[in-house]
């Protein structure tokens, strides 16, 4: 999306193509989704600075019907990486993002994945 307008702290955006993720009816490869969005999850974090504090299927629109992009919204809530809580906000929107792929889209390559970590841990 392409900014419009903005007034004061709102910017007005052009269309995003797709849905929130909570309403696509199905991926044609869930993986490659889930990639796409934990990869932008590290980049705010390790090239812009920033943690979004609100990363879930509502805030990710991904444009099902074509290419399964996946474009960011809603960024209000953002902070910087040295907020004192940052560490925490991180944790929360990369367990929202597995939580939501896990329950609702049952993807099960995130078990395997939990299982090599718990197993590089011990």
């Amino acid at each position: 999306p392409r900014p419009i307008d903005h007034n004061r702290h709102a910017v007005v955006m052009s269309l995003a193509p797709g849905a929130p993720l909570y309403q696509v009816p199905k991926l044609r490869d869930a993986r490659a989704v889930f990639d796409r969005c934990a990869a932008m999850l590290r980049a705010l974090s390790s090239r812009a600075g920033l943690v979004h504090c609100d990363f879930n299927e509502f805030n990710l629109i991904v444009d099902f019907e074509r290419t399964e992009a996946v474009t960011v919204i809603d960024f209000p809530q953002m902070v910087s990486v040295n907020h004192p809580n940052a560490a925490a906000y991180y944790d929360r929107d990369a367990r929202c993002l597995l939580k939501f792929f896990k329950m609702k889209l049952k993807c099960d390559f995130l078990d395997d994945e939990e299982e090599e970590e718990e197993e590089e841990e011990e």
